[in-house]
């Protein structure tokens, strides 16, 4: 079975239970605001609600979501970024090695071992994993991702007025800079009702915490950049090659005809 086909197999069926879970999510839930409150969840009566249904309903509901989330959660860091960043010797090169059967394991492995430390940091601090771990780091990876494509949106344009390439006006400026305006709205609006976002108290160290997260990894990322770059300046000018990182060309090389 090649690589794609075990995607395939693996990603896909899921998606079936996940059409059906958003039919179930709407019958019961509807269009309530305190209905997706976590706090309503968290301790509602064994009993149930009347309108968020019984504990087994509301598992049975939820669990198609929380198998693709772990899924999702466990493949994109795993493939995407650790073992990406190993390739390249960002991170440690043992991390980009992949094993007989072409799987990154030791970046899975590393993956699952962080995942494994979190949990037990929230088991042994006596933290609530519903709150405060899956829906407070959920909401904070979704602004991650809207903080990431608006800082895309501004280096599709810095990218394009340094390399000019066949695109129009519209591909290299004018869209790019309305989606980097509409998106730096949303975080602005995000960053001052992150409070509303995770259904806490405006004094609560968590409102400004989890997004003071991503300025602080972007200052250790520039940091390691910067080291990178005066210590290792092969590994540096690679960076973003991916599988060519090996060779530093973006395409392999070819011999030219006698």
């Amino acid at each position: 079975m090649t690589r794609h086909q075990r995607e395939f197999t693996c990603v896909h069926p899921s998606g079936l239970p996940l059409a059906c879970n958003s039919r179930m999510e709407q019958e019961p839930l509807g269009f309530y605001p305190s209905a997706w409150n976590p706090a309503v969840t968290r301790d509602a009566p064994q009993g149930g609600d009347e309108q968020l249904g019984t504990r087994p309903e509301l598992a049975a509901r939820h669990q198609p979501n929380l198998l693709q989330l772990a899924h999702s959660a466990h493949g994109a860091p795993c493939r995407t970024y650790v073992f990406a960043l190993g390739r390249e010797n960002v991170l440690p090169a043992a991390l980009g090695r992949t094993s007989a059967s072409n799987i990154p394991r030791a970046a899975s492995l590393a993956q699952s071992a962080t995942g494994l430390v979190v949990i037990l940091i929230y088991a042994l601090g006596g933290w609530p994993p519903m709150t405060d771990l899956f829906f407070w780091l959920g909401t904070t990876g979704g602004f991650g991702i809207i903080l990431l494509l608006a800082l895309t949106s501004v280096a599709v344009i810095t990218f394009f007025a340094r390399n000019p390439q066949e695109e129009n006006a519209w591909q290299r400026l004018i869209a790019p800079a309305i989606a980097a305006v509409l998106l730096a709205g949303i975080v602005v609006l995000a960053v001052a009702h992150y409070a509303t976002l995770l259904g806490t108290g405006p004094g609560s160290p968590a409102t400004w915490a989890l997004p003071a997260s991503y300025p602080a990894a972007a200052v250790i990322g520039l940091a390691w950049a910067v080291i990178l770059r005066a210590r290792r300046p092969g590994v540096y000018a690679t960076i973003g090659l991916g599988a060519h990182a090996v060779t530093g060309q973006l395409a392999p090389a070819t011999s030219e005809a006698p």
